[in-house]
């Protein structure tokens, strides 16, 4: 029975081997050797269990001491097919004799020992269980992190699958784009080459036109030799002292005689000598060569002037604005022509059947560029003189139009508002000398259309506008 007990304490091992065999191996006369090979098997016997040891993994040494130890009656073994299981009852039952034997103060010392293993492994189970528990949270805390972790790289390798299509598509977008530059820079450069040689063509058109150009003027040059030369001969034969005078004539006689017959050529009918010499006075005044002087008529008689005084007006002009061209010279009358077609509209609105003058000109000016009104502005002005003066003139609608700048009016709806109060406060009674006087039928701006003649004339007319 004592011996089944320490089986049972051995098996739950709460007694070692060693405990005992320290205490009893004198009375058990064992060796060194034996009590070494008894400690191995039980150490063989504790890792294998209750199921017993795999004969496969069991080393002939120790199968052999095994077999030995048997025989000396220290162990048994029980053989479960390919297993054997080893109890050291019979060690236990030599061990209970020599036990009795001991003092109750070993058998104290024992119990004690037997107590403190079982309370250190009691413990070490604990403490076991704990870091089981442990070890268990933590591969809980492992599995947690390890789904977080695969649910994290899935969602990144779908985002770097997306990411790797976004740049796939966005590289054969901008391949497409490249390819597209390409084709668009082809063209371009086919047509810079095209535009190359259209500029060379354009050029050598250009050279042609030019040379062209001063074949024909120097056929014109001849031309007007010519037409002088029948010039002279016709009136040669018409009176021969004449054309004797004709060729004893200074140089300057042959730009007279190419004056009147380009002046005659473009007008249709003669010309005076008077008007050849205010026109070389002219020529003299603004130092012009003679080709410039006949592109000069041409252009003013293109535009419309036909009076030499005209022409000394727009000389004038062509001289102060230094014009030296034909582009020039033809530019400015284009623009004249344009602004005497807005002078012929005012001077038409105010119903006169006078003939427009320089005087007229200024005032328009006036009224344009330094008043600053636009024309729809003035002609308004010009339909309330017409509707609203007795004698339509030029100074009551320049009165009304100095009325109005001094009024800020700028557009024509503001114009006929000022018209409106004008009207109403000249329809209410005022008192003071003069009220109720109408102006004298025969003041100084009375009739029709009174329009100076001269700067002093103008400069009276200013004064006494308002009488």
């Amino acid at each position: 029975m004592m011996a089944h007990w320490l089986q049972q304490l051995w098996r739950t091992r709460a007694l070692h081997l060693h405990n005992l065999l320290y205490h009893s191996s004198d009375q058990l006369q064992l060796s060194t050797d034996m009590v070494q090979e008894l400690l191995i098997i039980e150490e063989r016997a504790y890792s294998a269990g209750e199921l017993g040891i795999p004969v496969a993994t069991l080393p002939q040494a120790l199968a052999d001491s095994i077999v030995r130890l048997q025989k000396m009656d220290l162990l048994a073994v029980q053989y479960r097919e390919d297993r054997i299981v080893v109890t050291f009852e019979p060690l236990f039952a030599q061990l209970v004799p020599a036990e009795a034997s001991c003092s109750l103060t070993q058998l104290a010392q024992m119990y004690e020992e037997v107590q403190a293993e079982t309370r250190r492994l009691d413990g070490l189970r604990k403490t076991q269980v704990l870091e089981r528990m442990e070890l268990d949270e933590e591969r809980k805390l492992l599995r947690q992190e390890r789904a977080q972790l695969t649910a994290l790289e899935t969602e990144l390798r779908e985002r770097y699958g997306r990411e790797r299509q976004e740049a796939d598509e966005e590289r054969r977008v901008l391949r497409e784009e490249r390819e597209r530059l390409a084709l668009l820079d082809d063209e371009l450069r086919a047509e810079r080459h095209a535009l190359l040689a259209d500029r060379a063509a354009l050029q050598t058109e250009q050279q042609a036109v030019n040379e062209e150009r001063r074949n024909l003027l120097a056929l014109r040059q001849e031309l007007e030799k010519i037409r002088a030369s029948l010039t002279e001969v016709s009136a040669g034969h018409r009176d021969g002292n004449a054309a004797t005078a004709m060729h004893q004539a200074p140089a300057g006689d042959d730009d007279k005689l190419r004056i009147a017959a380009f002046l005659q050529q473009l007008r249709g009918q003669a010309v005076s000598d008077g008007e050849i010499r205010e026109i070389q006075k002219m020529q003299a005044t603004y130092r012009w060569p003679l080709d410039f002087v006949l592109l000069f008529l041409e252009e003013a008689i293109g535009h419309g002037c036909q009076a030499v005084a005209e022409y000394r007006r727009q000389a004038n002009l062509v001289a102060q604005r230094g014009l030296v061209t034909r582009e020039q010279v033809r530019t400015f009358f284009q623009q004249r022509s344009h602004l005497d077609e807005r002078i012929s509209e005012v001077w038409a609105t105010l119903g006169s059947s006078f003939k427009i003058n320089d005087v007229f000109l200024d005032m328009y000016t006036k009224w344009s560029k330094t008043w600053g009104f636009a024309h729809d502005v003035i002609l308004c002005a010009c339909r309330e003189t017409y509707r609203g003066a007795a004698n339509p003139n030029l100074n009551y609608a320049d009165a009304i139009l100095q009325r109005w700048k001094a009024a800020g009016v700028r557009t024509v709806e503001e114009g006929e508002r000022e018209i409106e109060r004008f009207k109403l406060q000249r329809s209410r009674p005022r008192g003071g000398r003069g009220a109720g006087k109408t102006p004298s039928p025969n003041g100084p701006l009375a009739g029709t259309n009174v329009v100076p003649q001269t700067d002093d004339e103008a400069q009276a007319y200013e004064r006494f506008k308002f009488i």
